[in-house]
């Protein structure tokens, strides 16, 4: 017999690509489609062309992940830095502990450097001619 993937949805019941497919009457790439976007039972089994399907899948309603969580450090040797967040190796990027990040982290993180960016270079106004007046003082 075949090996089918299984997801377990969020009441604990279990749904295969091939469950989706007769409930709804969507192809095998739209049954595996609605599966990888939700674990939400209801929305899964929505029939083809039901109304609440155009605004997708329930968003996950925690907050924003803290990004500015303190860096660890043992001996004197920062363990898993905050500079570590959005790190890429290939096409994918990874946080701090090296768990893929998905494209709402990935974009919320853009978000946080940029607000850090702008408060910095408010905080240090015309560093540049800050920097030029140190030189020429010396």
């Amino acid at each position: 017999m075949i090996n089918r993937r299984e997801y377990i949805m969020d009441d604990g019941s279990i749904m295969t690509v091939d469950d989706v497919m007769n409930s709804t009457g969507l192809s095998r790439q739209g049954a595996h489609r609605r599966l990888r976007l939700s674990r939400d039972v209801d929305w899964v089994t929505l029939p083809m062309g039901h109304p609440d399907l155009s605004h997708g899948p329930e968003v996950n309603t925690r907050p924003d992940r803290d990004w500015d969580e303190p860096t660890k450090v043992c001996w004197g040797i920062a363990m898993s830095p905050s500079y570590l967040d959005g790190v890429t190796v290939g096409d994918r990027s990874y946080d701090r502990e090296g768990k893929p990040l998905s494209y709402s982290e990935r974009t919320s993180l853009a978000k946080h450097r940029e607000k850090q960016r702008d408060e910095w270079r408010a905080a240090t106004k015309n560093i540049v001619n800050s920097l030029r007046k140190d030189e020429e003082d010396m």
